[in-house]
């Protein structure tokens, strides 16, 4: 909701919803004063939303365009690198079947934003493999610089894969050349945009670095905490749980926003095509590609490891063309040899695949609504239904009273208006808490409030002068919310 009303307000007026125009960083004060959050999503949006109208599926759009090009692209990729149509058909099926992308496809946040630069990135290098063009790494660096502003993982995870792209150029060349200064001057290009950011928000960064745990004191002692014996070893635990066989290809994640917990990140066939993708690297021949797969997989955790998070699946999305191109590997490698039983084995893990999506996709579709309700926020469109109702039986618009204790409800709020174009009722809408009084509300007021297991969470509620008018439900039936109305 917060990135719509952001990405709606550039739209409308180039300038955020804070006021700022066309802001390189969107500060979101609804989460936190020192919660920024990065760019790419809310302009990616307000392209649609010139276009569009504010809804649900509108705010959504845009991701799923993303993961229809990661496919498209993770194709192209397995077409220069395998030079097989085939092989380039199933990468792309293997990304469009993988669990992970396919829900964060349809979720309105910027997890899966990096994952487009990082290929193209990769298609540039696979292309400079045959073509030698400087211009290829230019462009490749230059992907993962405008990436930065993708994902806040980002910042960790480009400049590794700027590394990576260096340690590729000393490795064909032998020696230091001329297109490493193409690959720095790819990168570094769109950073001169904090040449204009960084002396009108100073505290922008050490905001976002108090966000996620360093002190702003004592940095270098900070910085030395992480070598400690005691953090290293949490550290290589937490990476070590990323390869989690459970947490891959049965559960995934345990937060219900990024995994159904039917599936894991991938499927389970995905395991064996893995595992055959590994031996293949192993066994070899190994070429500069196969390197940087095997080294894209090894290295994308390392966010999620960073900040401290274990089995974040969205902090790791980076994993899933890593992962897919070296099951594309193992694919190869069965395919081709000449044991029966390999090709066999290849052939059913591919023919389970898709069963297995259908399942995934039986469960999302259903019983998943009524898991991951509790993640997704409140659902106010009813209680704007019933006040338009209100409005129509009066003739004017009752004052609504919106209780503190739903979860961003001001911005759900905010999201319900626009959608209905009636943002004329802002100026009619206040929030309330434990120290407002019956009296302070006029009478004719409209009252909506969060319930817990049916019940409400503020006592205002008790105080006479209230009448309920109706109850909000989820899709189970279970009571959500209360309207109540001001009587006197």
């Amino acid at each position: 909701m917060l990135f719509a009303l952001h990405a709606r307000a550039i739209a409308q007026s180039l300038h955020d919803t804070n006021g700022r125009f066309l802001p390189l960083y969107f500060q979101m004060p609804q989460i936190g004063e020192n919660v920024w959050f990065h760019p790419a999503l809310v302009y990616f949006t307000a392209i649609f939303l010139k276009l569009l109208p504010l809804s649900e599926w509108t705010v959504r759009l845009p991701t799923v365009c993303i993961g229809i090009v990661n496919i498209i692209l993770i194709y192209k990729i397995a077409l220069h690198v395998f030079g097989s149509e085939g092989y380039g058909l199933v990468a792309g099926a293997l990304m469009a079947l993988t669990p992970a992308h396919f829900i964060h496809s349809r979720l309105a946040m910027d997890y899966l934003y990096p994952v487009p630069f990082l290929l193209i990135w990769l298609w540039c290098l696979v292309r400079f493999e045959h073509e030698s063009n400087p211009r290829l790494i230019f462009a490749a660096c230059l992907a993962l610089g405008v990436g930065l502003y993708s994902y806040i993982g980002a910042l960790l995870l480009m400049p590794v894969y700027g590394a990576m792209t260096v340690v590729f150029l000393l490795h064909k060349y032998r020696r230091m050349h001329q297109t490493v200064l193409w690959a720095a001057a790819g990168f570094f290009l769109p950073l001169a945009l904090l040449i204009f950011w960084v002396p009108r928000y100073p505290h922008f960064f050490e905001e976002t670095i108090v966000r996620y745990g360093v002190p702003l004191n004592g940095k270098l002692h900070a910085l030395r905490g992480f070598f400690t014996s005691s953090n290293l070893e949490q550290d290589l635990a937490l990476y070590w749980n990323f390869h989690s066989p459970v947490y891959l290809f049965f559960r995934g994640s345990s937060n219900w926003v990024d995994s159904t917990r039917r599936a894991g990140v991938f499927l389970v066939p995905m395991g064996t095509l893995l595992v055959a993708g590994v031996a293949d690297f192993v066994i070899g021949p190994r070429t500069r590609i196969s390197w940087l797969v095997f080294a894209g997989v090894l290295t994308a955790p390392l966010g999620a490891v960073f900040v401290g998070e274990s089995l974040a699946v969205q902090r790791e999305l980076e994993l899933l063309p890593f992962a897919v191109l070296l099951a594309v590997f193992g694919v190869r490698r069965l395919a081709t040899s000449a044991n029966r039983a390999s090709r066999w084995l290849c052939y059913a893990m591919l023919a389970l695949m898709p069963l297995q999506f259908a399942d995934f996709c039986s469960d999302y579709f259903t019983a998943y609504r009524l898991n991951s309700i509790a993640w997704f926020g409140p659902k106010l469109e009813g209680a704007l239904t019933c006040i338009l109702g209100e409005e129509r039986e009066r003739g004017s618009a009752p004052t609504v009273y919106l209780s503190r204790a739903i979860p961003y409800g001001r911005a759900h709020w905010d999201f319900q208006l626009a959608k209905s174009n009636r943002e004329d009722l802002l100026a009619q809408t206040f929030l309330f808490d434990a120290q407002t009084t019956i009296a302070s509300i006029p009478p004719g007021s409209i009252v909506i409030e969060p319930l817990a297991d049916g019940v409400p969470l503020d006592h205002l509620v008790n105080s006479l002068g209230l009448e309920r008018i109706g109850v909000l439900t989820k899709p189970d039936g279970g009571p959500t919310f209360w309207l109540l109305r001001r009587t006197g």
